[in-house]
């Protein structure tokens, strides 16, 4: 994975989002999952960092599989050395999944 590199508000980048296995080294143990960079500032500290907005997991009704449950939005903010960019086969196959989400930003 490469870190991103020019960074815009409007940029589609991943970023780590859970570790599932907290013993491996780097990124390894890491679910990364896609985000929109609304704007970017620098925190009190001097890092340079990104408010960005993610979906969250789209889930499914545990007693009827048929029902799909609403997703909901999250904004975070995050450090610019912990966005990595994104593939342009990724991002088709994202779109499919999460038009909706896309088409209002």
């Amino acid at each position: 994975m490469k870190q991103a590199k020019s960074i815009q508000p409007g940029s589609i980048v991943q970023f780590p989002h859970s570790c599932f296995a907290p013993y491996r080294k780097g990124w390894n143990g890491w679910t990364f999952r896609v985000a929109i960079v609304d704007r970017l500032y620098t925190s009190k500290s001097g890092n340079a960092c990104a408010k960005i907005t993610f979906c969250d997991k789209i889930g499914v009704d545990p007693w009827d599989r048929d029902v799909v449950l609403e997703y909901s939005e999250k904004q975070i903010g995050i450090t610019l050395n912990k966005l990595f960019e994104i593939s342009s086969t990724e991002i088709e196959h994202l779109i499919g999944e999460n038009a909706e989400f896309i088409k209002r930003h």
